[in-house]
């Protein structure tokens, strides 16, 4: 009953991370709307572009997926998975890794465009809408995929002790988690 009534009031961790994946699906239209720009006026708009680049590597990459894979794949990857599921999450671990590759894809489109190298807008406009094409089915399968078998095999002790190492993890990212605001105006 105590573990019902947890989950009820938000303290599932669960919900940490689907309140995170609204706040991502939120920046898609932003990123959206920079390609749309970039393409009509073939320059940067720096300014939003460096916003959303810092909102990617600290929120997506360094807070967000950092949680899932440090915390949440790691204990999962520790319990006698299903089959099925544990190809799942691996799934799920190869897709992070490409995603972080995207990112870092971007981010040297972006160097190479800060040094001199206006032809790499494409590229970036390219490196963006792989990034906006990838979200949404991402972060559908794991609202609707990931998180209902996942949960299935944490234990009230485990969900303590997840939502424990969350608070530790945001404490030591206040200052990383400082580009939200930012990010905020434009969405």
């Amino acid at each position: 009953m105590q573990h019902v009534i947890k989950e009820e009031l938000g303290l599932c961790p669960v919900n940490s991370f689907l309140a995170e994946h609204r706040l991502i699906e939120r920046v898609i239209p932003v990123i959206e709307g920079e390609v749309r720009c970039i393409q009509a006026e073939h320059h940067l708009h720096f300014p939003v572009l460096d916003d959303l680049l810092e909102f990617l590597r600290s929120y997506v990459q360094d807070y967000h997926q950092q949680r899932e894979e440090i915390i949440l794949f790691e204990l999962l990857s520790k319990k006698q998975l299903a089959t099925d599921h544990r190809t799942k999450l691996q799934e799920f671990i190869d897709s992070h890794t490409y995603e972080r590759q995207l990112f870092e894809n971007l981010l040297a489109a972006k160097k190479a465009y800060d040094e001199g190298a206006p032809d790499v807008l494409e590229e970036l406009c390219k490196g963006f809408q792989a990034l906006i094409e990838f979200y949404p089915l991402h972060l559908h399968n794991e609202d609707r995929y990931f998180w209902l078998f996942g949960k299935t095999y944490l234990s009230h002790f485990d969900n303590m002790a997840i939502l424990r190492k969350f608070y530790q993890a945001e404490i030591s990212s206040v200052y990383t988690l400082d580009i939200i605001p930012r990010i905020a105006l434009y969405i």
